[in-house]
Order: C-alpha cells, then sequence, then structure tokens
C-alpha cells in the first residue's frame, strides 16, 4: 500500500511539473502598444520550490527556516517558537520577500525586482480536550515595508485621434507600510480534519507622489480547511478575501516520512493572488519539503536479563556466567521514538505571517504635448449649387490639413454686418460647419483656417439660395 501510494504520488509530481512549465512558456506578457490600457497584468512567479527544516532548541522551543525561489520569486522565512505552558504558545517571524512583478504603464508594461521586509507575531491557545472539537483561539499581527522605485523615463510621439503628440512617461513603483491583525479560531470537527476562520485587518498605505492615492484599508477574512484525504497524505485549501487582494491557495503533501531522525513532509502547491487598486496580480506552482529535524529520536534500551544457563554436568555447578566474571556489558540496543515536542515543531514551522505578494502600485506620471502642423488647403471649396428649402449646411474640414484648427468666414468687402447686405445673417460658421439661410440671394464667401502655427484662406465660392 504504501509502495502504491509513494507511486501516485511521483506521477503526480511529474504532471505537476509539465503543467508548471507549460503555463510560464503561454503566459508570457505581449507587447502592448501606446496607449496601453492594460491596467493590471498578470505576472507567473513560478515554477517554484521550497525547503523548511524546523529543529527543537529545549524541550519548549524551537526554530524553524525556510526559503523559497523560482524564476521570479525568492523569499526566506526564520521562525522562532515557544511553549509557556501546557496551554499557551507563541512564535515570531522575520521574512523577506523578492519579486520579479509586472507593471501597467501609458506606453507598456514593465517589469521591475522589488524587494519587503515583514514581521509577524502569532499567539495560540490551545484548550486540548478541555472544550469540544479541539478548539483553539489565534491572534496574529505583522507589519511590513516595501521601498520604491524609479524605473527611468520614455519619451515617444502618438497618433491622439489624428492628432500626433509627444509624450513623456516617468515609471515609478510605489512601495509602502502595511500593518495588520487577525484574531481567529481553528477547530477539529471530526478526527483528520481541521477549519480554520480568521478575521484580517489591514492597513496599507502605499508612497504614491503621481497618482491619487491608492491605499487599502478595511476588514477581511480567511478560511482555510486541512483534509485527510488517506494515511499521511493531506489536502490543504484556504481562501482570503482581504482589502489590498484577494488570495487562494492549495496544496496535497505527503507526510511522516522518516529519515535521519526526523520526519519529512513533501508537497505540491499552488497560490492564486489578485491585486487590488493596480496591485499586481500573480501566480505560482511549485514543489516543496519540510524536514523536522527532532520529531523522532533515538533512546537508549537494555535488553532484557539473559537466563542463567542450566548444566547437567554437576562438575560445573559452581561455575558463573563469563560476561559476568569479565565484567562485559551486555549489548546495547537502539529504538525510535516520537519526540515530547512533535507538535511545537509543526507549529513552528508554519510562519508566523506570510504576506503572499510585494505591496507595490504603479505611480506614473505622464505628460504629453500636441505636435503642431500647420493647416494647408488639400481641396478647393467647390460652389454650393441650387439650395432648395434652406437653411442649409456643409462641412468644409475635409478641405483642410492642420492640427487643432479654427474656422473663419470671409465675405466680400461691403459685404458686412451693418452694410448694405447683412452677409451675417445670410451664413454663418459653427466648428466647420457652414449654414447658410434663404435671407439672401447669391453669397460669395471664403473660408480661413487657422491654428497656433499658421493660417491659411480657401478659394473664394458662391452659395446659391
Amino acid at each position: 500500500m504504501e509502495r502504491k501510494m509513494h507511486t501516485r504520488f511521483l506521477k503526480l509530481l511529474y504532471q505537476c511539473l509539465f503543467f508548471c512549465f507549460v503555463v510560464m512558456f503561454t503566459s508570457m506578457a505581449m507587447a502592448t502598444s501606446v496607449p496601453n490600457t492594460s491596467s493590471n497584468p498578470r505576472t507567473f512567479l513560478g515554477p517554484s520550490a521550497s525547503l523548511s527544516v524546523t529543529k527543537s532548541m529545549s524541550e519548549d522551543s524551537a526554530f524553524s527556516l525556510a526559503g523559497e525561489g523560482g524564476p521570479k520569486i525568492i523569499r526566506l522565512d526564520g521562525t522562532l517558537g515557544w511553549e509557556l505552558s501546557y496551554y499557551q504558545r507563541i512564535k515570531a517571524t522575520a521574512e523577506f520577500l523578492r519579486e520579479n512583478l509586472t507593471y501597467s504603464f501609458f506606453d507598456g508594461r514593465q517589469s521591475a525586482w522589488m524587494n519587503q521586509g515583514a514581521f509577524g507575531v502569532d499567539y495560540q491557545y490551545d484548550f486540548h480536550e478541555t472544550v469540544p472539537y479541539n478548539t483553539k483561539l489565534d491572534l496574529a499581527a505583522y507589519v511590513s515595508h516595501a521601498p520604491s522605485r524609479n524605473l527611468g523615463t520614455s519619451s515617444g510621439v502618438y497618433n491622439n485621434q489624428g492628432a500626433p503628440t509627444n509624450y513623456t512617461v516617468v515609471h515609478r513603483v510605489a512601495g509602502s507600510n502595511a500593518a495588520g491583525v487577525s484574531p481567529g479560531v481553528i477547530v477539529t470537527p471530526w478526527e483528520g480534519t481541521s477549519v480554520g476562520l480568521q478575521v484580517n485587518y489591514d492597513s496599507v498605505r502605499y508612497n504614491t507622489i503621481n497618482r491619487s492615492s491608492a491605499n487599502a484599508k478595511g476588514l477581511g477574512g480567511t478560511v482555510f480547511l486541512n483534509q485527510n484525504i488517506v494515511d499521511d497524505v493531506d489536502l490543504g485549501l484556504s481562501g482570503a478575501v482581504r482589502a489590498p487582494y484577494n488570495d487562494y491557495e492549495a496544496n496535497i503533501s505527503w507526510g511522516n516520512i522518516p529519515c535521519y531522525s526526523g520526519l519529512w513532509k513533501f508537497k505540491i502547491y499552488g497560490a492564486y493572488t489578485i491585486g487590488k487598486n493596480s496591485l499586481p496580480t500573480t501566480y505560482d506552482i511549485g514543489i516543496g519539503a519540510d524536514f523536522l529535524a527532532d520529531a523522532f529520536e533515538q533512546v537508549q534500551t537494555t535488553p532484557p536479563p539473559q537466563p542463567m544457563p542450566h548444566y547437567k554436568d554437576m562438575r560445573y555447578k559452581d561455575m558463573k556466567p563469563i560476561y559476568k566474571d569479565q565484567g562485559i556489558v551486555p549489548p546495547v540496543e537502539w529504538e525510535e521514538t516520537e519526540a515530547t515536542n512533535k507538535d511545537l515543531l509543526k507549529w513552528t514551522s508554519i510562519p508566523a505571517v506570510r504576506i503572499p505578494t510585494v505591496l507595490t502600485v504603479t505611480d506614473g506620471k505622464l505628460n504629453m504635448n500636441l505636435i503642431c502642423v500647420a493647416p494647408t488647403l488639400l481641396a478647393a471649396i467647390l460652389n454650393q449649387g441650387l439650395i432648395v428649402g434652406p437653411p442649409y449646411s456643409f462641412n468644409v474640414a475635409p478641405n483642410f490639413s492642420g492640427t487643432s484648427l479654427t474656422f473663419a468666414l470671409n465675405f466680400p468687402v461691403g459685404c458686412t454686418n451693418g452694410g448694405p447686405v447683412n452677409c451675417n445673417v445670410c451664413a454663418s460658421i459653427s466648428g466647420s460647419t457652414v449654414t447658410v439661410t434663404n435671407v439672401c440671394d447669391d453669397i460669395t464667401m471664403s473660408i480661413t483656417a487657422s491654428n497656433q502655427c499658421g493660417s491659411v484662406t480657401s478659394n473664394t465660392f458662391t452659395a446659391f439660395t
């Protein structure tokens, strides 16, 4: 049975690795055009691998060192755990996280390695058998800091609705200062099942200077389940909806494998973190191993006393066993037994704080200036023929080229408002649309197009009313 489980686990491991590589190569970010409208691109961090070693320092204290690495992630953890009493224990964790995340700017996506340091404390009160369901109360708190980073400046020209426009983008990523607290409860409704629920309060202040505040503050919740499937094989699931992100994780582990006076646990895990307020979205798949160095210990035992020899020949009745006469020590035997602090070791191997992603957001700055193109006449304006049922309107914009053009009507000399003919009543212009009424007979005019670079006047044409 054990050999069959081992084969199944290895098969599942190989399938997971194959899937990791497929996801890695199919999730590469595509180049984006200007302007870039992808607000929150995803980053695949793996496939990654993790290793942790936990060892006791005394009967009521232990430490754990853990590391995780992949193409776009480096995580290091150090945890100290103490058993204060039969019912109480506490642990503290220092975490360093470095990720290569993808950020979205006006001119496209850009990746950068970002760092974060965090410190967390976790206190747990275990009622053991005094209350139903082996209930545990848990209280955790953390603080973290991620520095900001400038990624340089770029510039270029793009077509802004037909108008050539210069742009300059300052690529900056805003770091953060964060803190949070998470009270919770863990119960064992039946053997082999553990369920936990936490209430999370997070306060994340992003150090933005080029955009409005993206701070995340508020309540959230986390629920997790650990289910034993068969002997030594467990399934773990967790989901969190919190102010700065939503995080979902799953793992399947195979544990209690004795080796070198300790226990090994191997696992396959996956995680998906959805960032909020332009916090990058990340996902990862990997394999891991955890070693509890003192989960088994060797103790010396003395073999049972040997029966006294029975001598048929009375001539040897006074003879004593030879090992007593010569002072020979009986042989020593060893056996393995579970260490008394195995539960503390397992608890210490889980960090008191584990932030799923570096808390940083895009903080770019965009400057745009239209490129001035002097107006030109593309084609002469034709005479407008007999107009039936005035007023009649026609557009003169297609006859000109240039940026940010304004248009004006030009009438013959003496054909002005207050002159012999009130030409401003006969014809008017709004934007690039000329409107002719039936107040006057034939009216002659021209159009002048202008901008800050110059002006140009069309040919003279006539509108018949």
